[in-house]
């Protein structure tokens, strides 16, 4: 999945820090846990795998993956 950058704070400063990969965990919030309980769904964190891609045009994309 590509990550939306300007939508994820982790998103940018990974995709700013020139690393290639890292493996992240994502907990959810308060609103997040209620919001799954709600609809049956997990509430457990979870662990992402982050991948910068330079493009030929020297934007960065993040690209989300499970590790």
């Amino acid at each position: 999945m590509r990550a939306k950058i300007n939508q994820g704070l982790q998103y940018k400063q990974f995709a700013n820090s020139g690393k290639a990969q890292e493996i992240i965990t994502l907990k959810p919030n308060d609103r997040s846990v209620e919001q799954c309980q709600e609809k049956g769904l997990p509430t457990a964190d979870l662990t992402l795998r982050l991948i910068r891609v330079e493009l030929d045009n020297h934007e960065v994309e993040v690209l989300i993956s499970r590790p």
